[in-house]
């Protein structure tokens, strides 16, 4: 539409117009970038910065690319990232990827070990770890199996500053860091000079000290952590052991693995919930405090 002008009904002489109209562009219907989201959009110029442009590849869609610093722009509510770096929603069906062959008392955890932004899968008996490569269809493309006689879920997650792929920790004794990368191998990196106890320790990924903690030093904290609880101690494990908090006085065995999540977004690290047989509640543990400094005690 063009030169459009506002019109008034009047109660006895009809429709007058009113003065200054205005001159609008041309605005074809159907097409991306005329600021109406229509059939086939997700987006047409708004949100700015996320919703690509007319003329782009994929225009009038709305993007999750990763920044420098590895954080993505969120999505709409109920949808997800895509390998490509759109914004999908999901169509709510499932279907059958790939049968497992796996023995009861398996745990499992996820993360991209090949940095294909498609989840892999890795599980734990009580004789290996197992990694599972998936391809687009969720069938099995690879897997690789190292010996680990604990059967407790894979710690997963990012120990380098890299944004993909993912690792995961080997507790067999001591700690191996095994790392992803896109070749579909995991190359074993010895982490730390730590004893584990087979039997009693539990090993952690998480983000224990967000990014930037150490003025001294903003790179230091890149990545996730590695938080090991045992012999009734929390201790971070890096170039050396560090006691964070004495749980002797928790009494008690674990009902459950502990679990690892983000409480509160004003939080600056991600909380450890511990579940204990026969407790009441469910203790919570921050391996960090409000100043973004290590919590000991």
């Amino acid at each position: 539409m063009s030169a459009a002008c506002l019109l008034a009904l009047s109660g006895f002489a009809g429709f007058v117009a009113l003065g200054g109209c205005a001159d609008l562009s041309e605005m074809d219907e159907g097409s991306c970038g005329n600021g109406v989201v229509e059939s086939g959009e997700d987006c047409d110029r708004f949100p700015d910065g996320q919703c690509i442009p007319s003329g782009e590849k994929n225009a009038c869609r709305l993007h999750c690319t990763a920044d420098a610093e590895g954080v993505r722009p969120a999505c709409p509510t109920g949808w997800g990232c895509g390998v490509d770096d759109l914004c999908r929603q999901p169509t709510g069906k499932f279907q059958t990827a790939a049968w497992l062959p796996i023995e009861g008392g398996a745990k499992f955890a996820t993360g991209d070990f090949d940095g294909d932004k498609r989840r892999d899968l890795a599980f734990t008996t009580l004789r290996e770890l197992v990694v599972t490569y998936l391809d687009a269809d969720g069938k099995v493309a690879d897997s690789l199996r190292w010996f680990s006689p604990i059967a407790a879920p894979p710690p997963v997650g990012q120990l380098t500053a890299q944004t993909s792929p993912d690792d995961v920790v080997l507790q067999v004794d001591g700690l191996t860091v095994l790392v992803g990368d896109l070749a579909r191998t995991l190359r074993p990196t010895a982490y730390a000079p730590f004893n584990v106890e087979a039997t009693s320790a539990r090993v952690l990924v998480m983000d224990a000290m967000p990014l930037g903690s150490d003025p001294k030093n903003p790179a230091l904290w890149a990545g996730d952590e590695i938080i090991v609880i045992a012999g009734g101690m929390v201790s971070t494990i890096g170039e050396k052991s560090t006691g964070l908090m004495d749980m002797s006085a928790m009494k008690g065995e674990f009902a459950g693995d502990p679990l690892v999540g983000r409480v509160s977004e004003g939080w600056p690290c991600e909380y450890i919930l511990l579940n204990f047989k026969g407790a009441g509640a469910l203790p919570g543990y921050s391996p960090c405090t409000a100043t973004a400094g290590w919590n000991q005690g």
